[in-house]
């Protein structure tokens, strides 16, 4: 673990904070800036905001593990000036943009930026010692949750001076807090630490794949637990009807009831292990 300054977590609560805030300080101005730039009606901008978002989440949902893959490859640091740096450029190019295209563009940008937060998180995990790694922690998710927060408020109240201002806030904030990174960050990851880039962990798609299998052997764990508890129970109850005649027509009835459960479990665990064999 390498040793960092109140300055780099400053600049890493800034930058989870100037993220958060990219996604909500268009919503007040976007549905004005699409139908200017368009001349369409409400109903349409609010179409154009929907593909908008989209484009914004997928990427995000795409990049991230890639981002968090190239920062064990070569480094927090790089990852993280590049990703603040394309935030500002994309505020700027959405505040500048002539067309709805433009628009798309920036909010690509922003998404592929935006993702950032895997790298952030592995910084904050490398600098901090484990007696204080959830208390920062905490502090990334609170800079999270005031950037949704603050995003629509901030776009709202700069929203009156137009609908680009709130971009031109942002961009300004995001390449500030870059030249402020240049100085006031260092590399967290040493050299004999990373490890080479690969495609198969950069796949979000691919961790499905585990989790599906996790979460079979979990029902298989399940599933085995209840055969065991039906054989107990059979037993108990097979001990109660040779006990007493007064108890033979519950416990056959019992005893029956326990056969038809254990097939059936046994025939799900069954085919839940050939179905989790496969994978």
């Amino acid at each position: 673990m390498r040793k960092a300054g109140g300055g780099a977590l400053l600049f890493i609560f800034m930058l989870v904070l100037v993220d958060s805030i990219g996604f909500g300080i268009i919503l007040p101005v976007l549905p004005r800036l699409i139908m200017q730039l368009t001349g369409v009606g409400i109903d349409r901008a609010a179409r154009y905001g929907g593909w908008l978002s989209f484009v914004y989440a997928l990427m995000q949902f795409f990049c991230a593990p890639v981002l968090g893959n190239l920062s064990d490859r070569f480094g927090r640091r790089p990852v993280l000036l590049y990703a603040v740096l394309s935030l500002g450029v994309d505020y700027l190019i959405m505040g500048f943009a002539p067309t709805i295209g433009w628009l798309f563009l920036g909010r690509t940008i922003a998404g592929v930026a935006g993702a950032s937060f895997t790298p952030a998180y592995a910084y904050v995990a490398d600098v901090t010692p484990p007696e204080r790694r959830a208390q920062n922690f905490g502090l990334m998710s609170a800079a999270f949750g005031i950037g949704f927060i603050l995003g629509p408020a901030v776009g709202g109240l700069l929203g009156s001076l137009g609908p680009r201002a709130p971009f031109f806030a942002a961009g300004a904030l995001a390449l500030a807090n870059f030249a402020f990174g240049c100085f006031a960050l260092p590399e967290s990851l040493p050299l004999e630490k990373r490890r080479p880039f690969q495609w198969a962990r950069a796949n979000p798609l691919g961790q499905f794949r585990i989790f599906r299998a996790d979460y079979l052997l979990v029902i298989e764990e399940q599933l085995d637990g209840c055969i065991r508890s039906g054989s107990e129970h059979e037993g108990r109850f097979l001990g109660h009807r040779h006990a007493g005649a007064q108890s033979e027509h519950l416990a056959i009835e019992l005893e029956a009831g326990f056969h038809v459960l254990h097939n059936q479990i046994g025939c799900q665990f069954l085919d839940l292990h050939k179905l989790s064999s496969n994978l």
